[in-house]
């Protein structure tokens, strides 16, 4: 009997044993044999805090296994209360053996202050032993107003900082040419809110300011760079000294919570005469060719045409109480006529239309105060305004110049006619 209960207490014994051993060993087989899963992601937003316009950074990070030979957005991320623009991938280190690891990004601009969701999305992992899904909860980050205190005048929303520069082209021109002014502002933020203004910091008596559409460039690298260029052509109503005004440009910096200004010293642009050119006989065109293209562009304008110079004619009766005598500026002006029909007949409408330029300031400079104000006298610099609309408003159109051309050339004769 008590060899029996021996031996049974021995193969209880042993029997605990083997339990403890599979449940220590069997566990740790078990794991070395599962495969890690086909991808895990989470999501995150940097800053988690920003100002209206401050840029932020939405980033996925994203595990997977090397096997993984696909891996979607389903249903792709939305920004409803964002300007959102892609960033490149970027790559992470490895998180282990057979595993790689990398982060798809959005840089994000917020619209509007609160609190702002981004709302659930998901992503599938596909190997050739099936697939995954994984969902992405939704995010929510606070936006704020930003600072009232210390905000400057002028201040448009623009977040910083700014990097800005200008190139002016040429520096020296002679009266009736055009100077070619390039801004270029550059930052993280919203740079698209930054205006120069210069059309309105230049006084309208100094020169005559055309302003070119804005165009936007972007550098999308860990963070997104916007570039943005605004172009202007300056044309000088005087001679002498031309200054373009200093530019200041506010912007908010949302590390220093301090507000700063990108800013550009003044600039002179040096104006001399106007060259009068040397008279030369006028050369008819001949052939039918020709004559037909002398009268196509006022073929569609003909109407408007003749009671523009009607009007002119009308104003010869100021003008005609400044012009005692064949003296200056009806001399100019008719040795600017006759270089115009000259060009025009040789096809440089270009050249054409910037003596016709001149010569209408010239007769507009030598008006008086009273006369300035009659309606008749109006037609000349509606006649202007439109001939440097077309030359300087952007990619001029030929046929319109050519028109706005001949109907200059057609009115200063009239005048010049009715002169002598």
């Amino acid at each position: 009997m008590r060899a029996a209960a021996l031996g049974c207490a021995v193969v209880r014994a042993a029997a605990l044993g083997c339990a403890l051993v599979c449940l220590v060993l069997l566990p740790g087989a078990r794991a070395a044999g599962e495969a890690p899963a086909r991808c895990r992601a989470s999501v995150r937003v940097e800053p988690p805090e920003a100002f209206v316009g401050q840029p932020m950074t939405w980033i996925l990070r994203i595990e997977q296994r090397r096997d993984v030979g696909r891996v979607r957005l389903e249903p792709p991320p939305t920004f409803p209360a964002f300007r959102s623009e892609w960033l490149p991938t970027v790559s992470l280190p490895d998180p282990g053996e057979g595993q790689r690891a990398y982060e798809e990004r959005r840089a994000l601009h917020p619209g509007h202050a609160g609190v702002l969701a981004i709302p659930e999305s998901g992503l599938v992992c596909e190997s050739p032993d099936g697939s995954t899904a994984v969902r992405l909860p939704p995010t929510r980050v606070r936006v704020f107003e930003p600072p009232r205190e210390g905000r400057p005048d002028g201040w448009t929303g623009t977040i910083g900082p700014l990097a800005i520069d200008r190139t002016v082209t040429p520096e020296q021109l002679a009266l009736g040419g055009s100077i070619r002014v390039s801004i270029r502002l550059a930052g993280e933020g919203n740079v698209w809110t930054a205006d120069p203004r210069l059309e309105k910091l230049l006084a309208p008596d100094r020169a005559d300011v055309f302003v070119h559409p804005p165009d936007f460039e972007r550098d999308a690298g860990r963070t997104l760079v916007v570039r943005h260029y605004q172009v202007y052509d300056v044309v000088p109503r005087r001679e002498g000294p031309l200054e373009l005004p200093a530019i200041r440009i506010p912007y908010l910096d949302p590390l220093s919570l301090r507000y700063g200004e990108a800013r550009l010293a003044p600039f002179v642009v040096a104006v001399g005469p106007a060259p009068v050119p040397e008279p030369t006989p006028r050369v008819a065109p001949s052939g039918p060719e020709s004559a037909a293209d002398s009268s196509a562009p006022r073929s569609g304008l003909l109407l408007p045409g003749l009671l523009l110079v009607a009007l002119v004619a009308a104003g010869l009766v100021v003008l005609r109480r400044r012009a005692a005598g064949p003296g200056e500026p009806w001399r100019s002006v008719g040795e600017l006529v006759a270089s115009g029909e000259t060009r025009l007949a040789e096809g440089d409408v270009d050249a054409a239309a910037a003596g016709i330029t001149r010569a209408l300031q010239r007769i507009l400079d030598s008006r008086s105060e009273r006369e300035r104000g009659e309606p008749e006298g109006d037609a000349l610099q509606v006649l202007k305004e439109r001939l440097e609309r077309v030359r300087f408003g952007g990619e001029p159109d030929a046929a319109e110049l050519r028109s706005a051309v001949a109907e200059g050339l057609e009115a200063l004769r009239g005048l010049l006619e009715r002169e002598r």
